[in-house]
């Protein structure tokens, strides 16, 4: 558990946190795929996920819903990176979120950092 002024230092020293963009390649053995994020100043998080039993048949999804269901795996991994400062500010580059898309990511967030914020004894708003 951290102190809350180590939070707080953490938090001013990181003040956001950007989802800049994924790429993703279906070889023979699965589907890879790579995210960027970065915490301000100047770190970056090259997260990489692969799924080896992966099906592209005709059947199976589009491209373009492929690519969508890996940006929102992608604002799932970019919680843990949050985690890190508690940025005061998410930036999401691949995708412009509608007001709808905003309002869900920000309840998952919220929500999902529920016991994190208790155990760190932290209310800030996400």
């Amino acid at each position: 558990m951290l102190q809350i002024s180590q939070l707080d230092e953490l938090r001013k020293r990181h003040r956001k946190i950007s989802y800049i963009k994924h790429s993703f390649e279906i070889r023979d053995d699965g589907l890879h795929i790579e995210y960027l994020f970065t915490l301000d100043p100047g770190i970056q998080f090259h997260h990489k996920v692969s799924f080896h039993c992966f099906d592209m048949s005709p059947a199976s999804l589009s491209e373009q819903q492929l690519d969508l269901l890996i940006f929102n795996l992608g604002m799932v991994e970019l919680i843990s990176y949050y985690k890190l400062a508690c940025p005061l500010q998410v930036a999401i580059h691949p995708y412009k979120l509608s007001s709808h898309e905003e309002a869900f990511w920000r309840k998952i967030y919220f929500n999902g950092l529920g016991e994190f914020m208790f155990v760190n004894q932290s209310m800030w708003k996400i």
